[in-house]
C-alpha cells in the first residue's frame, strides 16, 4: 500500500487514517468535477467514505498496482471499461479542447519550441473535433490508477478527471501508458470487442488516438513547473505513430 500512496502527479498529500485513504484535492481547473457518489454504481470502485471540497476519502484497496496483467487481467480489465463506456452514468462535459489550449499557452508563454507539439496541431485538432462526446470516460487509466487485491479483484481508482467524451481515449490511453505489447494489446482490444450488442472500437481509428495521447502527455509534461519525466520515448512514440495513420 505505500507504494500505491506514493503514485500520481496531481494529488499530492495523501494518507491512511482507520483504514481510509485520505486525499487532499489540488485542482487544476479540470478535475474533481464529477460527483464522486455517481461512479459507485460500479462494483470495482473503492467504497466512498466522504468527500467535500478540500478532500475526498476512500475506503482501502489491500492489494498491488497492475503494473503487469496477465491475459485474464486484461480480459477482466476490458469488460470492466466497457461496462463504464456502455453505462448511463452522467460525467461533466468533455474539456480535452480546453486543457490543451491552457498547455499550449503555457508552452508558449515558456518560450519553448516543441516541433513535434506543433507540427502535429492541426492532426490532433481535426481528431479532437471529430471526437464522440457520449461515453462515460475515466480519462486516466493506467497501472498505476489500477489495484488487484489479494482475491484477485481488479478495482479503478483515481476518477477525478472523469468526464464524458470518446470511448477510444480510454482505450489508446490506457494501451499507450501502460505500454502493452503488441500481443496484450489484442488481447485486451479483443475482450473489448467481444459483444454482439454493442458498437465497439473501430480498429483503423486507433493509431490516431494513440498517437493523441502521446502529444496530449507532451503537452501536460512541458506546461508543468518542471518536466515530470524523461520525454524521450514519447517524441519517438509520437513520430513513430504519426507513420501509421
Amino acid at each position: 500500500m505505500e507504494n500505491i500512496l506514493k503514485k500520481g502527479h496531481t494529488n499530492k498529500i495523501k494518507k491512511i487514517k482507520n483504514d481510509n485513504l485520505i486525499i487532499v484535492k489540488t485542482y487544476t481547473g479540470f478535475n474533481h468535477l464529477l460527483n464522486y457518489e455517481d461512479i459507485q454504481i460500479f462494483d470495482f470502485v473503492p467504497k466512498l467514505v466522504s468527500e467535500n471540497k478540500k478532500e475526498v476519502i476512500w475506503k482501502i484497496i489491500d492489494g498491488e498496482n497492475l503494473n503487469n496483467p496477465q491475459t485474464d487481467d486484461l480480459i477482466r480489465l476490458a469488460k470492466m471499461i466497457r461496462k463504464i463506456h456502455t453505462s448511463d452514468l452522467k460525467l461533466p462535459k468533455n474539456n480535452l479542447r480546453k486543457r490543451i489550449r491552457k498547455y499550449l499557452k503555457i508552452i508558449h508563454d515558456k518560450y519553448l519550441n516543441i516541433p513535434e507539439i506543433d507540427e502535429n496541431w492541426k492532426i490532433m485538432n481535426d481528431l479532437i473535433t471529430k471526437m464522440g462526446k457520449l461515453n462515460p470516460l475515466h480519462n486516466d487509466i493506467w497501472w498505476e490508477n489500477l489495484i488487484k487485491d489479494k482475491e484477485g479483484k481488479i478495482w479503478i481508482v483515481d476518477w477525478e478527471y472523469a468526464t464524458m467524451g470518446d470511448k477510444h481515449f480510454d482505450l489508446a490511453y490506457y494501451i499507450e501508458s501502460s505500454k502493452l505489447s503488441k500481443e496484450k494489446e489484442k488481447i485486451f482490444l479483443n475482450a473489448y470487442n467481444d459483444t454482439e450488442t454493442y458498437q465497439a472500437y473501430i480498429p483503423e481509428w486507433m493509431p490516431k488516438y494513440k498517437m493523441f495521447v502521446n502529444w496530449l502527455t507532451l503537452l501536460w509534461g512541458y506546461a508543468q513547473d518542471e518536466i515530470p519525466f524523461p520525454m524521450e520515448n514519447i517524441f519517438e512514440r509520437v513520430r513513430e505513430l504519426k507513420k501509421e495513420i
